[in-house]
């Protein structure tokens, strides 16, 4: 069962984007929150954020973005088990 999110701390945040404009747009959204974080790590591609999951567990909240240049979040989510919450991201417009 994953934890709830406690927002009376500084939150670590891992962003998951592989466009770099995205990412600096979402780092700002995040920064007007008010919420104290920190960006413990950004990560652009399935293969990258596997590794990093696989390794560590210093992280409370995940912005993932779906469509990645070397496959999908669900790749990921298919290999790895994380029980932090993950807010979903896109910037795909149909």
């Amino acid at each position: 069962m994953k934890e709830p999110l406690d927002v009376n701390k500084t939150l670590n945040i891992v962003i998951i984007e592989d466009e770099p404009i995205s990412t600096a747009y979402l780092k700002k959204l995040i920064k007007d929150t008010g919420l104290e974080h920190r960006i413990v790590q950004e990560l652009d591609s399935v293969t990258e954020a596997i590794t990093f999951f696989s390794q560590n567990n210093v992280y409370d909240l995940i912005f993932m973005d779906i469509q990645l240049g070397d496959g999908t979040c669900f790749d990921l989510l298919n290999t790895v088990e994380i029980e932090k919450p993950i807010i979903f991201c896109t910037t795909f417009d149909t």
